[in-house]
């Protein structure tokens, strides 16, 4: 792109710098060495491949740290972490474009220096942090299988998958509530027994072949984390359903459609203080259109409609973010192109992020740029592409 202008509103930031508090302030340095020795087998004959090895590695941290950056003395987090680590995978080739897999691994997570670091983060008063120098790696033992299967004389595609996954050592906060203050206190520890289990689907078929195409899909994941509240054990229950649909529509060589939704709805139980269960769901809905003109003028348009739900805080929000624009292809060899462009048509665009995991739910709202137009120049030397594509901006 060798010019472009844009026009935009934004909203008004104001920045504020605070100056450094010592007390509540450290000064690091972390150094993380890993070394890694393995060997592996591998099979191959008539379709089936199987694969399996070991290694072993080390993963090694090394910090120092201290309230001051002039500070005579630091205090010093040295670990060393030694483990084994396993993989087999077989892979098998059926007849009629279909296949098997099976995988098995082992994933280790070194624990993050600032959860090693021995120190208090007051920060914020209200939710006081403190590290633990004592903690283990995360080991998380995982199985995956899954089949495929794509028919090239009717284009229909099916794709399903089943993982489960099981931790040792998993990093977990517990957190200690002062009943009278409501001052949270959260230290991290090592606790084994959380679990995974998720799976995946997915079919693809022609309403009518090269014109009008649907693919619709599922995805259920349900997890069982454990912490401590007030040393109590909590057990905390995720379960989420996520499903989809699309129809991509193109009846001509100069119009094409796609339109697709994405339904999303999570839920977190927790066997200690129960009132603080939720429900959330996050929903999209999105329809694009492309057309091309006369003398390679080509339009695009796209609607992308999101809803976020949860009734636990009395959340209900609705975004529309409508965005188009309108670009000529120059030149004999197609290599230039001039472009005019929309954004966030309606004025609506906010950033929004809503999750839940073990014991903590959380909810962002981000303001983000807002409506802006852009007029731009772009020159290819390979030249540009006059079909049309789902994503032509």
């Amino acid at each position: 792109e060798f010019f472009g202008y844009k026009f935009f509103r934004k909203p008004k930031t104001f920045i504020q710098i605070n100056p450094r508090v010592d007390s509540i302030s450290v000064y690091y340095n972390n150094d993380l060495t890993y070394n890694r020795l393995g060997s592996s087998l591998r099979y191959s004959s008539n379709g089936i491949n199987i694969a399996g090895g070991l290694a072993a590695q080390r993963i090694g941290l090394s910090g120092r740290f201290a309230n001051r950056e002039n500070a005579v003395t630091f205090s010093n987090v040295n670990r060393t972490f030694d483990s084994f680590v396993p993989y087999f995978s077989t892979n098998i080739e059926l007849k009629n474009n279909q296949y098997l897999n099976l995988d098995y691994r082992v994933d280790i997570s070194k624990p993050q220096t600032r959860d090693l670091q021995p120190v208090v983060n007051n920060s914020d008063p209200l939710y006081i942090q403190e590290g633990n120098p004592d903690l283990l790696p995360e080991v998380r033992r995982n199985i995956e299988a899954g089949y495929n299967m794509f028919d090239p004389s009717s284009f229909v595609n099916v794709f399903v998958n089943f993982n489960y996954g099981y931790n040792i050592n998993q990093i977990i906060y517990n957190q200690t509530i002062d009943p009278k203050t409501l001052i949270t206190r959260t230290k991290p520890e090592n606790i084994t027994g959380g679990q995974n289990i998720g799976s995946y689907f997915s079919f693809g078929f022609p309403i009518k072949k090269t014109k009008l195409t649907a693919d619709i899909g599922a995805n259920p994941q349900f997890s069982n984390n454990l912490t401590k509240i007030n040393d109590v054990l909590n057990e905390t229950k995720n379960e989420s359903y996520n499903f989809s649909g699309r129809l991509d529509w193109t009846p001509t060589e100069n119009f094409t459609l796609f339109a697709n939704a994405n339904f999303n709805t999570s839920t977190s139980k927790f066997s200690v203080s129960t009132n603080q269960d939720v429900k959330i769901i996050n929903n999209t809905y999105n329809l694009t259109a492309n057309v091309k003109l006369p003398k390679l003028i080509f339009f695009n348009t796209s609607l992308n409609y999101q809803i976020y739900k949860n009734e636990r805080y009395g959340f209900n929000n609705q975004i529309p973010i409508w965005n188009a624009s309108i670009y000529k292809v120059l030149g004999k060899n197609k290599m230039a192109e001039i472009r005019f462009s929309a954004f966030d048509i309606l004025n609506k665009n906010l950033g929004i992020n809503q999750s839940a995991f073990q014991n903590t739910v959380s909810q962002e709202r981000t303001q983000t740029l807002a409506q802006y137009f852009m007029l731009s120049f772009s020159y290819n030397m390979r030249g540009i592409k006059t079909t049309l594509k789902k994503d032509n901006w």
